[in-house]
């Protein structure tokens, strides 16, 4: 279909059919991904030391920045604890509307049918919208990586690589691996496999299965409404050719089961295909890492976040060729290559800013639509 018989409807990623209740979701993800698994600290696939909710051990042995002695910040949102009014649920501006002296984000269940469970997704974009536990949000600050099996995520203030732990796939799953992700404005976790669309816990890498993929993508993205119009992020397939396809979530009805629907809006062009990954955040941008058949080297490529198509020059990513995951910030770009190393970049000029190696082979990675602003100094 082309771009010009779709409507903005068309265009919205339907999520709010999400809302509709738990029958689009699994009943559970009781993991099978035993392999791999930390013992006694230690990584049994790679020796490599590492504990869930620590810093990653990188081969270089870069320094990372340590916290303040004394000063202990839980939840991340630039108030210590020991001033915080609502510990545990980030609230960097430390509103508290009813003036009760407990934070809005520890007032319990919001009153406004936006957001039955008081979770901080609205219900048209809850997968679960009674339920305050599922999906769960991403951190504050932080751009999320995977491998195959295992999901990570980036503080970008410490730049320390955190493992959160295995995916839990499904009971039953037939191919348990993940191939790329993406995060919503809300901090929802979106996943693919190479059958399936899943919906991921970015706190315990617990999933719960979307519905079936009608064909193979190597990348995932979610790109922001404002530059759309519409009411709602997309959420965006890339194939392996570049080509750009809308992914719509149909739930399940009384008479049929959730399924995944896909309409093809754009391509990269102009001889580029995708190397894994793209990212689109407001006020930043839409990037991608394609390749090219003139050389082995990964690109990071401007793109029209409607169609996908490159729109101009293209900047080498630090000499590496299997850039397969590929986040951004403000002036940044965070690139994850199959070799294990992870490089942070400037966005206009393409430099060096750090890197740091890694015994992982990452497959993909993922940043909210929508990036975190700073708290207000006091």
């Amino acid at each position: 279909m082309s771009l010009a018989a779709l409507t903005r409807t068309d265009l919205q990623l339907s999520l709010i059919g999400l809302g509709l209740g738990l029958a689009l979701f699994a009943p559970g993800c009781a993991s099978d991904a035993t392999q791999g698994a930390d013992v006694n600290g230690v990584d049994t696939r790679t020796g490599e030391t590492v504990s869930d909710g620590a810093s990653e051990t990188v081969a270089d042995g870069a320094s990372e920045t340590e916290a303040v002695a004394g000063v202990t910040d839980g939840d991340s949102d630039g108030v210590p604890d020991d001033r915080d009014n609502c510990l545990g649920l980030f609230n960097p501006l430390q509103t508290d509307t009813d003036g009760d002296g407990h934070g809005d984000p520890c007032d319990g269940p919001a009153t406004s049918p936006d957001d039955t469970d008081g979770d901080t997704i609205p219900d048209a974009a809850d997968p679960f919208p009674t339920d305050p536990n599922r999906p769960g949000v991403v951190k504050p600050f932080t751009v999320y990586a995977h491998t195959a099996d295992e999901l990570y995520y980036v503080s970008i203030k410490q730049f320390e690589i955190i493992r959160v732990g295995d995916f839990a796939f499904p009971a039953g799953t037939s191919d348990a691996r993940m191939t790329d992700i993406a995060i919503d404005r809300y901090g929802v976790l979106y996943g693919i496999g190479f059958d399936a669309v899943y919906v991921v816990n970015p706190m315990t890498a617990e999933c719960w299965r979307l519905g079936s993929l009608p064909q193979e993508f190597n990348g995932l993205t979610l790109v922001p409404r404002e530059v759309l119009g519409t009411t709602s992020d997309m959420l965006v397939g890339i194939s392996n050719v570049g080509g750009w396809w809308q992914v719509v979530l149909v739930p399940a009805t009384p008479t049929a089961a959730a399924r995944v629907t896909l309409t093809y809006v754009g391509a990269f062009g102009h001889g580029y295909t995708s190397s894994g990954d793209a990212f689109s955040i407001e006020g930043v941008g839409t990037f991608a890492s394609v390749d090219t058949d003139t050389d082995d080297t990964d690109y990071l490529a401007p793109l029209d976040p409607v169609t996908g198509e490159v729109t101009g020059a293209v900047t080498a990513l630090g000499g590496f060729d299997q850039v397969w995951g590929l986040a951004g910030w403000r002036g940044r770009v965070y690139a994850f290559d199959a070799s294990g190393k992870v490089v942070v970049l400037d966005l206009q000029t393409g430099q060096v800013l750090n890197q740091v190696a890694t015994s992982h082979a990452w497959w993909g990675a993922g940043v909210r639509t929508v990036l975190d602003e700073e708290p207000a100094t006091p």
